[in-house]
């Protein structure tokens, strides 16, 4: 993975170095622990490297979402339930791996029209929060479309289905978390690109959180908000994140291994 510019990596270490350094009696204890622990910490980088790299040269599915303030794409198999991520922040790029996110907050998508799709996800979208897919082309088996909310264009999106995807709009409708009648390659490529939809939808209009008066809304704009900067700050350094969310959104979890 290409290394950050220094403030970032300075920042991730402090970060990291305030959190779980200990203290000890001794200068030599310290000095074999910091030696024990950078062994560790490059036996895992070399293995998660080689893992990402791994995940970049060969994957069933991907996508790929751009816009004014996001700009990334994740790509995935169908035997691992690890995703790899690459993202630019401020034209910094960030590269990593995630697991797939367990969300027990039902995701659903419908045909509102030939070139639309409806975007739900229970505890998050209503009449007032819309997430929909506009202006859906299919080229064989990759899908493009304009991510929007409530109508307001965020992003241009590409997500490739594994291969041997039939007509995308005609198997809908799909709800994601239960089964669904369509081929199991189809569901994982989803539930792939559904969560990272849902966070960047969530994340860019959570500084509108003011104007929503839904405190359901409200919590899930900033759960899902936290979960992608946590995911940012783990694999940028190295880790690999796992976030779940409960439904509406109790006792929701991340951790960074």
């Amino acid at each position: 993975m290409k290394t950050l510019v220094n403030k970032i990596f300075l920042a991730v270490v402090a970060i990291v170095l305030v959190a779980g350094t200990a203290l000890f009696t001794s200068c030599e204890k310290e000095n074999e622990k910091r030696s024990r622990e950078t062994i560790n910490d490059n036996s895992k980088s070399e293995i998660n490297d080689e893992l990402y790299n791994s995940l970049l040269k060969k994957h069933d599915c991907s996508i790929s979402v751009v816009g004014d303030e996001i700009n990334y794409t994740v790509f995935g198999r169908l035997d691992t339930n690890l995703v790899g991520i690459r993202e630019y922040v401020d034209e910094v790029l960030y590269e990593g791996m995630m697991y797939i996110t367990e969300d027990e907050n039902i995701f659903s998508m419908s045909k509102i029209d030939e070139n639309t799709i409806d975007l739900q996800v229970e505890n998050l979208t209503s009449d007032k929060y819309r997430i929909t897919l506009g202006e859906v082309k299919q080229n064989k088996d990759t899908l493009n479309f304009s991510l929007k909310h409530n109508d307001k264009h965020i992003a241009y999106c590409s997500l490739k289905l594994p291969n041997g995807t039939e007509n995308f709009m005609d198997i809908l409708p799909i709800t994601l978390n239960e089964d669904a009648k369509i081929h199991p390659a189809v569901v994982v490529a989803l539930k792939i690109a559904g969560s990272f939809l849902v966070g960047v939808a969530a994340s860019i209009v959570a500084g509108e959180i003011m104007d929503n008066d839904n405190y359901d809304e409200r919590k899930a704009e900033r759960c899902y908000a936290e979960m992608r900067e946590q995911a940012r700050m783990c694999y940028s350094n190295g880790g690999r994140f796992s976030a779940r969310h409960g439904e509406n959104h109790e006792g929701c979890s991340h951790s960074c291994k």
